[in-house]
Parts: C-alpha cells; sequence; structure tokens
C-alpha cells in the first residue's frame, strides 16, 4: 500500500534548550539532539497510509461513466485516493502505484466492449499488480443472465492475472439503448464505492 509520512518536528526551543511544544499523540519517536543545547530532544513522526485507487471504464453513452464517477465518489469518502480514467488513457508503467484497480464496461454482445477487452490483453504484461485488490463493474439493459455479463468476464480477467477480487462484480442497469440509469444507480455505486474504501483500510 502506497504510504505518505508527515513529520512534525518540536524545533520551538525557550532560550534554555527545553521544547515549548510537541506533537500530540506521537505514533513514531526518533532521538533527535538540541542544537542549542546539546541535548537530546525527540521528533515524533506520524505515520499515515493513503490507498490509491484507480477507476478504468470505457462508455459509448455516457452512462458507464456515471457509475464510474459514482464509484470514485465513494470511495473518496473514504478516504482514498481516486483517479478516473478512460480506457484508452491509461498510463500503464504507474498500475502498480495503485492498491485497488477498478475496471468497468458496458456489456457488447454479452460480454466487455472491444476497447475493454484490448486493455485487459495489455494489462497482462503490466508490473506490479499480483495481490494487488479488484473490482469489476457494468452496465447493462436487463437483470436476466440472457443480458450477458461483462463485469464476470472482466473479473475472471482480473484475478487470472494474480488480482485479488475484493467485491464480486456489480450491474448497473440502463433504461433503453442509450439509458438513462436506473433510478438510485448512481447512490448505489458510491455505497459500493465506501464499501472498498473501507476494506482497503482495514488491510
Amino acid at each position: 500500500m502506497s504510504r505518505r509520512v508527515d513529520i512534525a518536528i518540536n524545533y520551538d526551543f525557550d532560550t534554555l534548550g527545553s521544547p515549548i511544544c510537541q506533537l500530540s499523540f506521537p505514533i513514531h519517536e526518533i532521538e533527535h539532539t538540541n542544537r542549542l543545547s546539546g541535548e537530546p530532544s525527540k521528533v515524533f513522526a506520524e505515520w499515515s497510509t493513503v490507498a490509491k485507487a484507480l477507476v478504468v471504464y470505457y462508455c459509448m453513452y455516457g452512462n458507464t461513466e456515471k457509475v464510474a464517477m459514482a464509484l470514485a465518489v465513494g470511495l473518496e469518502s473514504g478516504g482514498v485516493d481516486v483517479r478516473v480514467v478512460k480506457v484508452d488513457a491509461v498510463k500503464f508503467d504507474e498500475l502498480g502505484e495503485v492498491d485497488l484497480l477498478c475496471v468497468g464496461s458496458p456489456v457488447h454482445g454479452w460480454s466487455p466492449s472491444k476497447p475493454v477487452k484490448e486493455f485487459l490483453e495489455r494489462l497482462k504484461s503490466a508490473e506490479g499488480l499480483t495481490g494487488k485488490k479488484a473490482f469489476a463493474f457494468d452496465t447493462k439493459m436487463y437483470r436476466s443472465r440472457l443480458a450477458g455479463s461483462a463485469g464476470g468476464k472482466i473479473e475472471g480477467k482480473l484475478k487470472s492475472m494474480g488480482l485479488t477480487i475484493a467485491k464480486p462484480s456489480e450491474s448497473a442497469i440502463v433504461k433503453g439503448d442509450k439509458g438513462p440509469l436506473e433510478e438510485m444507480a448512481e447512490e448505489s455505486f458510491k455505497h459500493i464505492g465506501a464499501e472498498l474504501a473501507q476494506m482497503l483500510v482495514k488491510s
């Protein structure tokens, strides 16, 4: 998991070299010499963990993009650093930096869209993904199995590459060929994002 280090140092001394203030709730202590008095002092460093997520998607009419954005809002609400990118704008050399990879596509012919299939093929050669968490989602017109599943197939591909599935794939239902999304679909994916954020925090 990516880590950021925030360090607060008690460099405020009175004329006798005594610390005026120090960081509250220190997590880690480092010995430090007071350059004014020559006496040992303390440096308190707080180590905070910031999880990173990348939401990758392809869309034609904007519905899958709305779902991707809603998912990102939920992740951000849980303190996760999130980037949302279209499938053709992914920087493969940066994928190893993320803790969670989310991939979404509309259902095309009972499967993921061609651009997402091509992305998944290229993903096989990406480094640093083994053991990372993953989540797949799709948009489709019907809840029936006859509508096919892009999310399930994406999930299978991600798992075969060594990623850990954080949560089973989810679908958002679209009304008609071009939308709009079913009521509460975006709200539902905000909740899913928040759930995924909790999983990252606990891991």
